[in-house]
């Protein structure tokens, strides 16, 4: 079977941004986010799979472009006046399917999320 890779993020303070300032900031935050995404992994498979959890299927990717794609995807959200925890795996093969592969996305992206939070103490 072939590859396996996907980028996971969500948004950070989403639920502060729509929480203070109403739907239509979160609404403006969650389309900012995926023009961001679009941007860098437009051409791939982009979803959105939660209220703030979008996610990037990159089939035929090799790990190091997927790895640089990541690293400008960090690089423009300043740009895109968003903030999103990432969580990435590369595969070379589907034996463990996308299902497991989604999991282990997610435990990463909300170690990144608890990282960010970490260093603002």
């Amino acid at each position: 079977m072939g590859e396996h890779e996907l980028t996971k993020e969500e948004q950070i303070a989403y639920r502060h941004e729509q929480d203070s300032q109403g739907h239509e900031a979160g609404d403006r935050l969650i389309r900012r986010a995926c023009d961001c995404l679009k941007q860098v992994f437009g051409g791939y498979g982009l979803f959105r799979i939660g209220g703030d959890e979008l996610l990037a299927l990159c089939p035929g990717i090799t790990e190091k472009e997927l790895n640089g794609k990541v690293d400008v995807l960090k690089q423009s959200m300043p740009k895109h006046e968003v903030l999103m925890a990432v969580g990435t795996v590369w595969c070379a093969d589907s034996k463990n399917g996308i299902d497991r592969l989604l999991s282990e996305a997610d435990r990463l992206m909300y170690e990144d999320k608890a990282a960010y939070y970490a260093s603002l103490c």
